[in-house]
């Protein structure tokens, strides 16, 4: 179904699709873009409301991040014609629709869209035969501009993704058999194009990427174990944001 179509340019518009609202589960989200400079630094939020309060699905993501894990390792960001940028965010487990209680809406609003040319931001979701209560979420950290070392519990989360940025200067995996390793960002991006070396594919058929973004697997399928916290070590006086999303 459509959800929501803006040219991000209009008046009024403000790079953002305000609030939209629909009262049918769906299994996922898709996003397409007239040109990908429209969602680099777009941020998504999509909850479920009901009278009883809000439960977040997508809490305020960057709309490349979540769209990159839903492809990692998998697929690829795709394009068709006019259109640079398509691709989906998977919002269950198991691949049914989100199953909603009566009086229950998903909401869902994405800001941040480049406003500096007329291009066009669709949102779809998709439905799905199945239902299921297995809601997939992302989540958000804050790695503050004070903060030069900081732990972060990722028990109960299958993804991790951080920028490629050269305020991050090492990061440490605790493992669940209590081993650890250390890791240069470089390091880090290596492994990661070695699973996904292709990210996105363009409209004239070249591939590549190129987000400057490292994604971290926190299970490793072969050895039957996962990484249970993570250590940033960062210099003070920059801000950065990584993203995770559950199991």
């Amino acid at each position: 179904m459509k959800i929501t179509e803006i040219t991000t340019n209009d008046v009024g518009v403000g790079g953002t699709t305000g609030e939209v609202e629909i009262e049918k589960g769906i299994g996922a989200l898709m996003i397409a873009a007239t040109s990908v400079q429209t969602v680099l630094d777009a941020r998504i939020r999509v909850w479920i409301e009901s009278q009883n309060g809000v439960d977040e699905i997508i809490d305020d993501v960057s709309v490349m991040d979540a769209l990159l894990m839903g492809v990692f390792g998998d697929s690829a960001l795709q394009s068709e014609g006019v259109i640079e940028c398509i691709g989906r965010i998977p919002l269950t487990k198991d691949g049914g629709a989100i199953s909603l209680l009566p009086q229950q809406k998903i909401k869902m609003e994405v800001k941040g869209l480049y406003t500096g040319a007329a291009h066009k931001f669709m949102l779809y979701g998709t439905e799905e035969p199945l239902y299921t209560s297995q809601v997939r979420l992302y989540e958000k950290r804050n790695l503050t501009v004070d903060q030069t070392s900081v732990d972060l519990n990722v028990l109960g989360f299958d993804m991790l993704v951080i920028p490629y940025s050269q305020h991050i200067t090492e990061i440490q995996l605790t493992w669940s058999n209590g081993s650890t390793t250390r890791h240069t960002l470089f390091e880090l991006m290596v492994d990661s194009k070695s699973i996904d070396p292709i990210q996105y594919v363009k409209v004239d058929g070249t591939v590549g990427a190129e987000f400057s973004r490292i994604f971290i697997p926190l299970s490793n399928e072969h050895s039957g174990i996962r990484i249970s916290s993570v250590n940033f070590r960062k210099v003070s006086g920059n801000a950065l944001q990584i993203a995770l999303r559950q199991e």
